[in-house]
């Protein structure tokens, strides 16, 4: 039986992993659900990810979480936390980017205004495409 906040639960990871899966990605992107909110993506209760990658370790199924700084209400604390997390939730590998309004999706045209990237072979989620404030885009690139 599916639950209500994801569509991967031990079932279907089962399954997966009985018809050839090995290796799978979270995309966790930040621990902050308005954040995830305000670009239109659902958050995922913790707890549950942690028991869905457990059961990966324990199927011996290789992990990678990815993660996103650069939105528009990151701080310094929800980067920390976003850091924190990645630890505790032990994934075989974490995958930090900066936040990438890919030209053509939903979220270009929710923040055209602050692109200042024209150069599309930056659009890589390692350079910085944004002007602003916020403490994602202050760093420039990395």
């Amino acid at each position: 039986m599916r639950n209500a906040h994801d569509d991967l639960d031990e079932e279907l990871i089962r399954s997966m992993h009985g018809a050839g899966l090995r290796e799978i990605g979270f995309g966790v992107e930040s621990v902050e659900p308005a954040t995830l909110k305000s670009v239109a993506r659902r958050f995922i209760p913790h707890e549950h990810m942690r028991r869905m990658v457990a059961l990966c370790w324990e199927l011996g199924i290789t992990t990678t979480a990815f993660y996103v700084f650069g939105f528009l209400q990151d701080t310094e604390e929800s980067i920390e936390a976003t850091i924190r997390f990645a630890c505790e939730l032990d994934t075989t590998r974490a995958n930090f980017k900066l936040l990438t309004p890919y030209p053509g999706t939903p979220l270009y045209k929710q923040m055209k205004q602050l692109v200042v990237e024209r150069d599309w072979e930056q659009f890589d989620g390692y350079n910085a495409q944004l002007q602003s404030s916020g403490i994602g885009h202050r760093a420039g690139r990395v």
